[in-house]
């Protein structure tokens, strides 16, 4: 069980523009840790939780321009650096995927947040099905990008119990990740839709980062209502 203090207001570390729109860096203590976080300001409309691979940080969906784009399309925005990764402490014993799905639900309590979107690519991809499952009325949709390894293959049985907007995103080249993962997955959740990166490898996400977020925004626009 996490225990976790909220320090929002006490540490905000700045505010900086990204072409007009307002983001905040921000921590939060989990198990005694900080977490770093990027935050849009928006209070309404549906929070979109962006993680990020095991190679990456939360910086990524500003280089992406990911952030910038779901703000200005009124979402609710929250990049998220794990623990150990980026400019968040590492929580001790918190390693694998469930670990770190038990660390997300500590972060949700902490900013009081529901029904939330969930992204999450790779590594973030796996942690997001296993809380999922997990807590199934926390959360509004899925997307995956690129989420693969055993414990995909063990949750699905209960992945094909889901029933939410889930976007599968991958690249056709990816080699960590075979494309016929993203297709079984696919195949075991009702509904969703899957979307294949021509030439796109593994963190496809960054081979064409306008189209990636273009589809991003349809889905939602489609799935789910700000």
């Amino acid at each position: 069980m996490f225990i976790y203090d909220y320090c929002l207001t006490l540490y905000s570390v700045f505010r900086f523009q990204i072409v007009g729109i307002i983001v905040e860096e921000l921590h939060v203590f989990v198990e005694k840790q900080k977490i770093r976080y990027f935050f849009n300001g928006v209070t309404s409309g549906i929070p979109i939780i962006l993680l990020h691979g095991a190679r990456f940080n939360a910086d990524t969906w500003i280089e992406t321009n990911t952030l910038e784009i779901l703000t200005r399309e009124g979402y609710s925005v929250y990049a998220v650096d794990l623990p150990g990764f980026g400019k968040s402490n590492k929580i001790p014993g918190t390693n694998s995927a469930a670990d770190y799905s038990e660390f997300l639900f500590a972060l949700l309590s902490i900013l009081k947040l529901r029904k939330v979107v969930l992204l999450g690519p790779s590594l973030s991809g796996v942690i997001s099905l296993i809380f999922t499952t997990k807590y199934p009325d926390q959360v509004s949709g899925l997307i995956l990008v690129g989420s693969a390894g055993p414990e995909v293959e063990e949750l699905k049985p209960k992945i094909r119990l889901f029933d939410l907007p889930t976007l599968i995103v991958w690249g056709e080249k990816d080699i960590v990740a075979p494309i016929h993962v993203a297709k079984d997955i696919h195949n075991s959740i009702k509904g969703s839709e899957l979307l294949v990166i021509e030439g796109g490898n593994h963190p496809c996400y960054l081979d064409d980062p306008q189209f990636f977020n273009r589809k991003l925004i349809e889905f939602l626009h489609t799935n789910l209502k700000t």
